[in-house]
């Protein structure tokens, strides 16, 4: 009698179910709409964000990367950029910012292989330290 009880249970109400042993266990009550709809998004925001966490970074779309005596020329008669700046990044890297006195500008990173790597270009460059006159001959 009990094993047709439990039998009747789990077939008229799908929200039972038998776990290893055979015991009835499972929800006594159907979820609810609130909780299934929690539920669909949480499932859509895991899967948003582990879809973004498996893309690569932004940055490594967009480099482009040259040889240096290539890039400076370019910048030097297509923008009429000089060298305004720049360091050392670590041993292997230098970091150059060349602008224009209209304002364009173009940063990038100088690897020891003799390739360079633009980070950043823009507009309206404005150094903020004075120019610095030399003092010479004039002419």
């Amino acid at each position: 009698m009990c094993d047709l009880v439990h039998s009747t249970l789990s077939v008229a109400t799908p929200y039972f179910y038998h776990d290893v042993s055979g015991h009835m266990t499972g929800r006594s009550v159907p979820f609810s709409q609130m909780e299934v709809t929690m539920f669909k998004r949480l499932m859509t925001t895991a899967a948003v964000f582990g879809v973004a966490a498996l893309a690569p970074p932004a940055f490594a779309q967009t480099a482009r990367c040259l040889p240096r005596d290539a890039l400076v020329e370019t910048l030097e008669t297509k923008y009429a950029e000089s060298l305004t700046g720049g360091g050392l990044q670590n041993a292997q890297q230098v970091v150059e910012v060349w602008s224009s006195k209209k304002g364009s500008f173009t940063v990038f990173v100088t690897r020891a292989d003799g390739f360079s790597c633009i980070v950043a270009t823009g507009e309206s460059w404005h150094s903020a330290m004075g120019e610095e006159e030399v003092a010479g001959i004039a002419g």
